[in-house]
């Protein structure tokens, strides 16, 4: 007794200490025999405890599942939350397997879960495997408190949007993954908060998701991995377009402006899209930072002349050489290189100047007169009523605050509806399938609003 009190190892001062204890231990019981007899309580809980220091409680680990005869391979965690909920889940798993089998088929049961310590979470898998009977589960737990994390609080607000257009790309390649695709398969890879709510990551930085049977595939559950490169965004650096699928080009005219083509360019760059921006080349020459901006952002910068030259006068040839010449310097001083591409300032051309600019001319087939109502809904509501878009090209400017609010209304919108914003090169290419446009030649209203060639969109 008095070894534990005092200490085990004899120091200066222990025989006065053994006494003090002995007196207190004494003390105590006299005490206590006392209490009892009065049936009062004499002593509080901190004075007990300075006799007696508690002894700690030991951690209760939450009881184990009932594995029964099944064979489960559960590595704890480490996290008693994250544990507690794994738990949980195995013992519904084997609820559920006993709801459809006997005892006698345990031993041929096999229940593993697999994961990976990350970014302060857990994220593992849950496998189920019988003879003709498989299942598989996805979870993310946040390791302080096990609860289960979204996808988009780990990975970001437009990661389902990332996924669902990478998916949406990749799936004719996936098909030895998939198997025969589902009817209706495309609205479980779309951008909705429904979707992508089972998955995991793995070490390598991918991430797998796991679609039940019925939504990829009708009969069986389907598990997609998606490169590190892809939440990276090194995927998005390239621009991935499918000729089968509907695509316009919007195109701003006037700029640059140091005050709403950047916001232009932000409102792009969030929904994964480009533009064709055809500006002034003075404009050019007083800011083309805000135009190398643009064009580092995967946009196409094209001409819209030196001075926003009307291109109608036969006549004065030696002028429309002087503004070609301004122009192109001022773009390879922007940019680094001429522009290929150059749209007529009001549309006003005439043959000498398609003679003498070695460009591809481009006109419109969506006239949103933004510049002359400078009303965002009115040109908002202009585009949602021009029908179908597949081809087209809308004309906007860059220079005017109402046509920037617009943009950024018309832009989310035409990537819901399911078109990819394309540049009008890449829309010649893709979408016409003119690989090498004809320069000296104007691709205007009658050609665009024809819409694509069918041999184009297959």
């Amino acid at each position: 007794m008095n070894r534990y009190l005092t200490g085990s190892a004899p120091r200066a001062g222990g025989t006065v200490m053994k006494k003090r204890c002995r007196i207190a231990a004494v003390l105590y019981i006299i005490a206590g025999t006392v209490a009892a007899a009065l049936g009062v309580c004499v002593f509080t809980t901190p004075l007990y405890s300075m006799i007696f220091p508690p002894v700690p409680t030991p951690t209760v680990a939450p009881p184990p599942v009932d594995l029964r005869e099944y064979d489960v391979v559960f590595h704890e965690t480490g996290s008693a939350a994250v544990d507690a909920e794994i738990r949980s889940e195995l013992s519904a798993v084997i609820d559920d397997f006993d709801s459809k089998f006997t005892a006698s088929d345990a031993e041929k049961l096999s229940v593993s879960v697999s994961g990976e310590k990350m970014h302060k979470v857990y994220s593992y898998s849950i496998s189920v495997d019988y003879p003709g009977y498989s299942s598989s589960e996805f979870h993310t737990r946040a390791l302080t408190d096990g609860r289960e994390i979204r996808i988009d609080e780990l990975l970001g607000e437009n990661i389902r949007k990332f996924l669902w257009n990478y998916f949406d790309f990749s799936m004719p390649e996936l098909e030895d993954q998939t198997g025969e695709l589902a009817d209706g398969f495309d609205s479980y890879i779309a951008d909705d908060k429904s979707n992508y709510n089972s998955y995991k990551l793995n070490a390598d930085g991918s991430v797998s998701v796991l679609f039940k049977a019925g939504t990829i595939n009708s009969t069986q559950p389907v598990v997609l991995t998606v490169g590190e490169d892809v939440i990276s965004g090194e995927f998005w650096s390239t621009r991935h377009i499918r000729r089968d699928r509907p695509m316009v080009a919007i195109t701003f005219d006037d700029g640059p402006s140091v005050d709403y083509s950047p916001v232009i360019y932000e409102c792009l760059q969030k929904y994964h899209s480009v533009a064709t921006f055809f500006d002034v080349g003075m404009r050019v020459d007083s800011w083309p930072e805000i135009v190398k901006q643009g064009y580092d952002l995967g946009n196409e910068m094209a001409s819209h002349t030196y001075w926003h030259t009307f291109l109608d006068n036969e006549e004065d040839i030696e002028g429309l050489q002087y503004d070609q010449a301004l122009t192109e310097a001022a773009f390879i001083n922007a940019i680094g290189e001429k522009p290929k591409l150059i749209r007529p300032p009001e549309g006003r051309l005439a043959g000498t100047a398609m003679y003498l600019y070695n460009y591809t001319f481009i006109g419109w087939s969506v006239d949103t007169l933004d510049w002359l109502t400078k009303d965002p809904q009115n040109t908002f509501r202009v585009v949602k009523e021009a029908g179908d878009l597949d081809g087209q090209v809308i004309l906007l400017h860059s220079i005017y605050k109402e046509s920037a609010e617009a943009a950024c209304m018309i832009i989310p919108w035409l990537v819901e509806q399911g078109y990819q914003l394309v540049t009008v090169s890449e829309l010649l290419e893709y979408g016409y399938g003119l690989e090498e446009p004809e320069t000296h030649w104007c691709y205007g209203f009658s050609f665009f609003s024809a819409g694509r060639p069918e041999q184009s969109a297959a």
